[in-house]
């Protein structure tokens, strides 16, 4: 038993191992020492053994081994026999092996035929032997079922196969057959066939030809295979495969199925619509597809998904078909085969770009607000727990502190007078209550010199940094308040203006009716010297009438200026010149002028005009005597100062002011000081067109005026007139030349709504030869011009009618003959609207009043010049 084990654990003695080296028998003399691993050597002490193979053939079956005498070890006689009986013993054993082995092959073979038998009888197919007019043996029992047709029928030659082919089938049935026949014979053509009972089922013929020695076919070989099930599943599987291939591609979000080497398998149609990509994705490396790399991305997180087996997720930036960066958040799924072995990785990538943009913007707009509310001129602070935790600069400036750390932490009561504290504390509670409670108001804040100042308040609650907040938004109404003042003033003056302006029209175009009628009548040779006396009378009021309407137009802006550079201090000491000759003595007129002081765009002659008026009224403030100071000097404007003086603008300024040492003005009288006619002066001693004159005049120049007076102290007058820019050009309007006074006999459409100012052109005109048609509005002027424009030379048009007006009327005129001529008169002095109007295509323009001299020359203008 010792050397059974010994053998089974593999091992085996010397001798052994020698004598399988070797081709003759071993000997060992001394086994004990020469074999001292083997478990029998102590039993062989005094003993010898002999060791050879078992062999036959080439082959060694095993070893024999014998103890016998040591001296018998060296018979030869001994070592023949034992050769001969272990040689007898290997062929005894291949005998017992061949034996086995035929055993083996029949019992196989036995088997298999059975395995054949039943394999033929279970197998939904028949075995075949077919010829080459369609008719076939049929192996087994499986004929009726199958067709439907029992067997006799196909092995007496009634039915051929062909029988049952569906005729559609049939060529492409035949077509593999004869091509199988030009190569190796083999083939496999898959039909369908019409049952006995009319079912059709799809056959699977997988068949061998097998030609005869003439090289003819001798007869098939093959197997007919019902494969009805199989081509419904395949059936199946399509239509399963075509949903879930739709499903696939109908999703709009990126899906990448790839292996565990980064090979892409497949790909929904979304993804490669997205790339739009000439190539195929599938079978790339998704490095080199997304990220144009020759290599792996080492941080990519399909490398930890196949490393635990986890799901991951990243958001990458890809690209896309518009060349354009896109964004995804792609989740890394484990994929699997049935055995729940790792073969690759899904990849399911959302376009969050939209999101991405709008976290961006959000950003962007977070910042921008915090910029907005860092810059911005309200007061703009946060509370929590009734204590300040937020403040912008402008809040911070407005209760006068240098920093925002010097008011956050504090009470939000301390920031008002102490009579509003217990209000205001008492407003706060309730807002978080959710009680009902005003949610704008007006408070009385407390500088932090001690100052109080009105403020309106907003507030609204908010969530701040996770605990409910008061937002609130403060505004000092002590500017606002000022400014409102100067709206109302600004609104006032701006509609009397416009009054202004309407009265001046028609007032206008009555002067012109008094002063054209006159100029009729002392052409008339009946009239004796007292009537023309009396006419010459009438005239000079007439101007008289139009200086104070030119007035009215100054004060509405309405009046074009001659603007040229100037220099202020020559207009200042002209005008000192002129005062010192009209103001009493006992009046001190001081200059104090600005040695460089900047040139200004003006016109100087309405500048005097200015400084008489203001002259004049300070003589009437100083009735005791007094000092007159007219001083110039240059200033900028900046963004505090207009804000709480409107209608001023920043920039760089030549300030003019004139300041008197009267009896000032009160309140309520400075107040109104710029408005037409208003007056503190007796009767007959002012117009009370003065000062409107002044704020006109300052307004057309762009500039801005300011007064300020104290009773019993004085008054000061500020103008600010803007600098002219040293690439800004000086714009005017030219003077007119004087033209000789000339007759002509063309043919003139008058047009003016008012019709004692047509009656007295058709006779002004018509005195002097001219033809004259009149017309009382646009549209009877565009009627009479659409039937006799080819006789009418000139059309004189009044800007300022009803109906559809003057300029609607001229650009009707010159749609209709683009080489019209017309003069456009207006009561108003409109710049605008006449530099509108001589863009449109006017060729000239009389402002009423006008006098026949002036008529007569334009006319006689613009008949010649065009």
């Amino acid at each position: 038993q010792p050397l059974v084990d010994f053998l089974q654990r593999g091992e085996l003695p010397k001798c052994a191992r020698q004598a399988l080296a070797q081709a003759d028998a071993l000997v060992t003399l001394d086994p004990p020492s020469t074999c001292a691993d083997c478990p029998l050597a102590h039993q062989y002490q005094g003993r010898g053994a002999i060791t050879g193979q078992l062999a036959y053939g080439g082959k060694t079956y095993g070893l024999l081994s014998v103890s016998i005498p040591a001296e018998m070890t060296k018979n030869q006689e001994e070592l023949e026999l034992f050769a001969e009986v272990a040689g007898d013993l290997g062929f005894a054993l291949h005998s017992i092996e061949l034996r086995e082995e035929r055993q083996r092959a029949e019992e196989a073979r036995q088997k298999s035929e059975l395995n054949y038998r039943l394999l033929v009888k279970n197998i939904p197919a028949m075995v075949f032997k077919g010829y080459s007019d369609w008719s076939v043996d049929l192996v087994g029992d499986r004929t009726e079922v199958m067709t439907g047709y029992p067997q006799a029928d196909f092995d007496s030659r009634r039915l051929k196969w062909s029988d049952l082919l569906l005729a559609e089938d049939l060529p492409a049935a035949k077509d593999i057959f004869i091509k199988a026949l030009k190569s190796d014979g083999a083939y496999v053509r898959e039909y369908r066939i019409r049952k006995k009972d009319g079912d059709i089922i799809w056959i699977r013929e997988r068949g061998q030809i097998i030609l005869g020695p003439d090289g003819r076919i001798d007869y098939i070989s093959g197997v007919f295979s019902d494969i009805t099930e199989q081509k419904q599943w395949q059936e199946d599987l399509k239509a399963s495969e075509r949903f879930l291939q739709n499903v696939f591609d109908a999703i709009q979000d990126a899906i990448v199925v790839r292996d565990c080497q980064h090979n892409i398998l497949k790909v929904n149609r979304w993804i490669e619509e997205r790339l739009a990509s000439q190539m195929p994705l599938v079978g790339k490396k998704c490095y080199q597809v997304f990220h144009n790399r020759q290599s792996s991305c080492p941080w990519c997180p399909a490398l930890a998904t196949m490393e635990d087996d986890q799901i991951h997720t990243q958001i990458n930036p890809l690209p896309s078909a518009e060349d354009c960066q896109a964004w995804f958040e792609i989740t890394f799924f484990p994929f699997k085969d049935d055995r729940g072995q790792m073969i690759g990785i899904i990849e399911y990538g959302k376009d969050i770009t939209a999101r991405k943009l709008a976290e961006e913007a959000l950003k962007a707009s977070e910042a921008q607000i915090r910029h907005i509310i860092e810059a911005a001129p309200i007061g703009i602070r946060i509370a929590q727990h009734e204590k300040l935790v937020y403040a912008n600069p402008a809040f911070v400036k407005m209760l006068g502190y240098d920093s925002a750390a010097e008011i956050i932490g504090q009470p939000v009561s301390s920031l008002v007078i102490p009579g509003h504290r217990e209000l205001l504390r008492q407003r706060h509670l309730d807002r978080m209550a959710g009680r009902e409670v005003a949610s704008n108001y007006e408070i009385t804040g407390l500088r932090k010199n001690g100052e109080p100042f009105d403020a309106a308040v907003w507030l609204t609650i908010i969530d701040y940094q996770g605990a409910p907040a008061t937002l609130g938004f403060v505004i000092d109404l002590s500017a606002e308040k000022t400014l409102r003042t100067q709206l109302q003033q600004a609104q006032k003056m701006e509609a009397m203006g416009t009054l202004a302006s309407g009265i001046a029209h028609d007032f206008n175009n009555v002067l012109q009716a008094i002063q054209g009628g006159v100029e009729m009548l002392l052409l008339e040779s009946h009239i004796d010297q007292q009537g023309h006396a009396g006419l010459k009378e009438i005239d000079r009021a007439a101007q008289r009438g139009a200086t104070l309407i030119q007035h009215l137009l100054t004060y509405s802006r309405k009046v074009e200026s001659r603007l040229s550079p100037i220099n202020l201090n020559q207009t200042v000491e002209r005008v000192k010149g002129l005062l010192d000759r009209t103001i009493p003595r006992m009046i001190d007129i001081e200059l104090q002028l600005a040695a460089d002081l900047q040139t200004i765009n003006a016109d100087a002659n309405q500048l005097e005009q200015v400084l008489l008026n203001l002259g004049v009224n300070a003589r009437d403030a100083m009735p005791e005597g007094g000092k007159l100071i007219l001083a110039t000097e240059n200033v900028t404007l900046d963004e505090q100062y207009c804000q709480t003086h409107l209608g001023s603008r920043p920039g760089n300024y030549v300030l003019l002011s004139v300041t008197d040492t009267g009896c000032g003005m009160p309140p309520e009288v400075l107040e109104r000081i710029f408005e037409p006619f208003f007056t503190t002066k007796e009767m007959g001693q002012g117009t009370g067109l003065g000062l409107p004159m002044v704020y006109g005049i300052v307004k057309s120049h762009e500039g801005y005026i300011w007064c300020d007076s104290e009773p019993g102290i004085g008054t000061i007058f500020k103008i600010y007139l803007p600098v002219l820019s040293e690439t800004g050009q000086a714009l005017g309007i030219p003077e007119e030349a004087a033209a000789p006074l000339r007759v002509g006999t063309e043919t003139i459409l008058v047009v003016d709504d008012y019709e004692i100012l047509r009656d007295l052109n058709q006779r002004m005109l018509g005195r002097f030869g001219y033809q004259v048609m009149t017309a009382a509005s646009g549209e009877a002027a565009l009627e009479i011009y659409r039937h006799e424009s080819q006789s009418i030379d000139l059309v004189i048009l009044d800007l300022s009618m009803p109906g559809i007006g003057g300029k609607k009327c001229l650009e009707e005129l010159l749609r209709l003959n683009p080489q019209a001529r017309v003069i456009i008169t207006s009561g108003l002095a409109d710049a605008t609207a006449t530099e509108e109007a001589l863009q449109a295509g006017a060729r000239g323009f009389i402002g009423k009043p006008y006098n026949l001299k002036k008529l007569l020359i334009k006319v006689r203008e613009v008949l010649d010049q065009y």
